[in-house]
């Protein structure tokens, strides 16, 4: 029946708490961390590239 299953889902949610609703803030926070980070990395891998091959061209 409909209250049978509307209490099981309140068991089910009851069961899910506490939620950490700081949790949520600290994700976003990390993932725009992360955004930061990926960046940075793909900044200094295209610098080191060039850096190899000006080498390159000075070692010929």
């Amino acid at each position: 029946t409909w209250r049978q299953t509307l209490a099981e889902l309140d068991g089910k949610m009851r069961r899910l708490e506490p939620v950490n609703l700081a949790a949520i803030q600290e994700f976003e926070e990390q993932s725009k961390r992360k955004e930061y980070l990926d960046a940075q990395h793909a900044d200094l891998s295209s610098a080191l590239e060039t850096l190899e091959t000006a080498i390159r061209k000075i070692d010929r």
